[in-house]
Parts: C-alpha cells; sequence; structure tokens
C-alpha cells in the first residue's frame, strides 16, 4: 500500500511557515513566511527511490512516503488510513476474480487533491 499512497498521494500541498530566515533551493525565506511544501516532489526524489515515476508494488514498504508529511506536522491520522486500505485491499483480493481496468481512469485537473472521476473496472464477485 505504501507504493499507492507515495504514487499517487490524494493531498498534495503540506502548509507550513518558516519558523527562522532560511535559505533553500536558492530562494531566501523570512521567520514566519507561508510555506507550501509540494508532497508530489519528494515522493518523486530520484535519490530517495530509484526510477521514481514508475509505479512498482514491489518497492520496499519500509521506505515511508512523504504523504502524510513529516516531523510535527506527520498526519495523526496515517495510521487509520493506511489500516483502511489495507482491509479494502484485502477485501477486494479476497472476493474479487478477473479484476481489471475496463478503460484508462479519468483524474479531474485539480492543484491541489488527486480526484478520480471514472475508473472504470471489470471483475468477478466469489463471496
Amino acid at each position: 500500500m505504501e507504493e499507492v499512497l507515495r504514487y499517487r498521494p490524494a493531498f498534495y500541498p503540506s502548509g507550513n511557515k518558516a519558523n527562522a530566515s532560511a535559505e533553500a533551493a536558492g530562494l531566501h525565506f523570512e521567520a514566519g513566511e507561508p510555506l507550501s511544501i509540494i508532497i508530489g516532489g519528494p515522493n518523486r526524489d530520484p535519490s530517495r527511490y530509484s526510477d521514481p515515476d514508475r509505479f512498482d508494488i514491489t518497492r520496499d514498504p519500509t521506505i515511508w512516503s512523504f504523504t502524510f508529511s513529516m516531523g510535527p506536522h506527520f498526519c495523526l491520522g496515517q495510521a487509520l488510513a493506511r489500516a483502511e486500505l489495507q482491509e479494502t485491499a484485502a477485501v477486494i483480493a479476497r472476493h474479487t476474480r478477473d479484476l481489471e481496468l475496463a478503460a484508462e481512469p479519468h483524474w479531474l485537473p485539480r492543484v491541489m487533491v488527486n480526484h478520480v472521476d471514472q475508473c472504470p473496472i471489470r471483475y468477478r464477485y466469489e463471496p
């Protein structure tokens, strides 16, 4: 599940404020200046992930993504979100056969949020 979270985070930016005057990536930030950290960027960092633009379900799940942020802004609900994804995947795996995309998913053009509009699938249900 970690690869799904890394590859397509639900929410892109993480808001913050600079706690001190600093320079990063050639930019100067004053203390208290609002910042947005784009989560999708670190999740595609080639120094952290080999071939980062490729979805690889076999990627090491112990290398957590930045999908739930880090440090003092780490998402308190991340454990519940991961548990819900794992349980959903387990139910789908247990009760469906021949699962396949019927057509390419259609993503809505959003700036801050990944939002799938349609994801047509075909499957055979087995109770």
